[in-house]
């Protein structure tokens, strides 16, 4: 199974029945309403690689504004619910030592970026003007809980070693109103729902509206997968995807050339029948 037909996210923040959430395996914006699975691509994140993974982490909702704060990403982006417009402000600069965002810090109007590193910088994001800063000492600010300390815990994380649910470390569920826990099936297309009742977890499919336009997006993602030969979980890739990112090569292209004819030779070889 190629990573590009995965949807799935570290957190999200519901609204009146929709998730919003940065999508864990590659760079892309996605809302979901949670009691339908419909989901519809939004877009990517600006001056983000396409093929990043873990661009950001940790979210947190301020009013009308929901703020995306990065691990491996090098910018916080601001999603405005108002006018439905992403910003980005940038916290690591291209030129600067590649460091991951560990702990993300609420401290009244600020947000301290702690690193993963040693030595990586540690940085102030003001929440009133968006300016990002330098500072040298974290005084006090431990006694303020990261947002990891606030995302809810499962009730029941027997259960999803029962139903052979992987990396339960690495993403949060979210109890809704009527009772029921949600959450995103790391692989594939799919939303846990959780029943206390009748201790169930059940999957939902993601059903995506604009199938064509995340298609066309992922289109060269799938490409460079072919030529790497990229799997995820060493699963191999089907000839399902196989053929949907061959054909449509062939229909952009009028053809395949020559020199390309290689591309998937190997993976074809390996298909299970």
């Amino acid at each position: 199974m190629s990573k590009y037909e995965n949807i799935s996210c570290h957190h999200f923040i519901e609204i009146n029945g929709y998730a919003y959430f940065s999508n864990w395996l590659y760079n892309a914006f996605f809302q979901t309403e949670l009691k339908t699975g419909k989901t519809m691509f939004l877009g990517a994140f600006e001056m983000e690689m396409q093929d990043e993974f873990n661009i950001h982490w940790e979210l947190l909702l301020q009013e009308d504004l929901i703020y995306f704060f990065p691990r491996r990403g090098r910018h916080i982006h601001v999603y405005s619910l108002r006018d439905h417009f992403v910003s980005a402000i940038e916290v690591r600069k291209a030129s600067d030592a590649f460091f991951r965002i560990g702990e993300v810090i609420v401290k009244e109007k600020s947000i301290i970026l702690l690193p993963m590193e040693k030595d990586a910088p540690i940085r102030r994001f003001d929440l009133s003007t968006h300016a990002i800063t330098d500072i040298t000492s974290t005084q006090n600010v431990d006694k303020n809980p990261p947002l990891s300390q606030h995302w809810p815990i499962f009730p029941e994380p027997q259960l999803l070693e029962k139903y052979q649910i992987g990396q339960a470390d690495k993403f949060s569920w979210k109890e809704m109103p009527d009772g029921r826990w949600c959450a995103f099936l790391p692989t594939g297309r799919h939303l846990l729902w959780y029943a206390p009742k009748t201790r169930r977890i059940d999957a939902m499919p993601l059903v995506i509206e604009n199938e064509a336009e995340l298609d066309a997006y992922l289109q060269p993602l799938r490409q460079t997968c072919l030529c790497r030969e990229e799997t995820i979980e060493g699963v191999q890739l089907s000839a399902y995807e196989y053929l949907k990112t061959i054909m449509r090569y062939r229909r952009e292209t009028g053809g395949l050339k020559e020199e390309k004819r290689f591309v998937g030779e190997k993976i074809w070889r390996a298909l299970k029948i």
